[in-house]
């Protein structure tokens, strides 16, 4: 978890409005931070957040996505979301198929709201 001075705010979900079962309606926001992908981890770690809890964030310090991997974004040009999931029901080796499907269907909503230039 980013123990510099990252101030988190728990925020009520941005997603009322399309009505979600349980993703975002927690979200831990921040303007900044090292990586929403390590602050999930450390949630994970210390407590047990409660599924679809969504952490966001204005820009990234060290982004990290599957396997380690590190990427970099401009400040405040995308979104940076990292949301906890206990998919009870999916094997562990499928787990990329799942960040996949749901990275599509975010960038499929972010076209349908008028955004461009969406990447995955």
């Amino acid at each position: 978890m980013d123990s510099h001075n990252n101030k988190a705010s728990k925020k009520k979900s941005l997603l009322p409005k399309f009505n979600t079962l349980f993703v975002g309606k927690v979200v831990v926001d921040f303007s900044e931070i090292s990586s929403t992908n390590e602050h999930a981890i450390g949630l994970l770690a210390k407590t047990k957040p409660s599924e679809g809890t969504a952490i966001t964030a204005g820009y990234q310090t060290a982004g990290r996505g599957q396997i380690g991997s590190s990427w970099y974004s401009s400040p405040g040009a995308n979104l940076l979301v990292s949301v906890i999931l206990y998919p009870r029901w999916l094997l562990a080796r499928q787990g990329f198929q799942l960040s996949m499907a749901a990275g599509l269907a975010v960038a499929d909503t972010v076209i349908d709201l008028g955004g461009t230039a969406v990447k995955v």
